[in-house]
């Protein structure tokens, strides 16, 4: 099992990488596939 630091900071890093693919469908919803 993880600590909780360890924890923390995945979580940290599993919400960014949310963050930047939201604001990567908000800017390209239909052209996913190629960089925008």
């Amino acid at each position: 099992m993880l600590n909780k630091e360890e924890l923390d900071s995945l979580m940290g890093e599993v919400s960014e990488a949310l963050n930047h693919l939201s604001v990567t469908f908000q800017h390209c919803p239909f052209d996913l596939i190629q960089t925008c």
